[in-house]
């Protein structure tokens, strides 16, 4: 993660404070902080673990600034052509999923996240950890109104598809996606909210398996929202 937060800085999107390294660690960490600019600071492994209260860092911690990134019609206008997909995500609460998500944005080639209200800090300690730095590569910002990100993004040209189980809803397997996609996933438990679904272009689900344990009142099974989004790029991968 600390390495990747170097290359970022030295590519203008971040702004390094200083890195805490053990002197064990210097050698593979001093030529990028020297081209990011960024200070380094020895200290003993265990003192830093004793003074950090943080025991999984590897050897190295760091301090930095993110810039002011840019707003959602900066980000649609950047996406790539022909082929583009932004995943726009309300309310996603957790941190372990918010870290997921932009490790599988990275991985299956999301060119952008759009953070809708309650989501999760991407840049909180444990979902940096948990997306192995990826939040430092993948395009994001942050939007008063989830709703609002899909006009936007329709408006640009994107075909907006809302993940959720729903009646109507489009098996993944049937669904035949255009070159530019912006993916709709909503909160853990809940899903996407019915005035979120109402704006997309339309609705695709993961087909699921019968649940045998299932009560009244029980939704059918879902995967995981990072999970399901990780399919679903997976498919938009393969389709392009």
């Amino acid at each position: 993660c600390v390495a990747r937060f170097l290359r970022a800085c030295a590519n203008g999107s971040w702004k390094p404070v200083s890195v805490l390294t053990a002197p064990q660690h210097l050698a593979l960490r001093e030529p990028l902080a020297a081209r990011a600019g960024c200070p380094l600071i020895q200290a003993p492994l265990d003192w830093i673990a004793s003074h950090s209260g943080y025991r999984f860092h590897h050897g190295a911690l760091a301090l930095g600034q993110h810039t002011e990134g840019p707003g959602l019609a900066a980000l649609l206008a950047g996406l790539p052509r022909p082929r583009a997909t932004l995943v726009i995500a309300d309310g996603v609460v957790h941190v372990d999923n918010m870290g997921a998500l932009f490790r599988n944005a990275a991985c299956l080639g999301a060119s952008a996240i759009a953070l809708g209200p309650g989501c999760a800090d991407p840049l909180g300690r444990k979902s940096i950890r948990i997306s192995m730095g990826r939040v430092f590569g993948v395009p994001f910002t942050h939007v008063p109104s989830a709703a609002e990100a899909v006009a936007q993004a329709r408006a640009a040209g994107l075909e907006c598809v809302a993940l959720e189980q729903a009646s109507g809803s489009t098996p993944l397997h049937a669904w035949r996606p255009g070159p530019r996609v912006a993916v709709v996933i909503g909160a853990e438990g809940r899903g996407v909210s019915p005035e979120l679904l109402a704006p997309c272009d339309r609705c695709v689900e993961i087909d699921a398996s019968h649940d045998p344990l299932a009560g009244e009142g029980d939704g059918p099974p879902s995967l995981n929202v990072s999970t399901a989004l990780a399919r679903v790029l997976h498919e938009l991968r393969r389709g392009h």
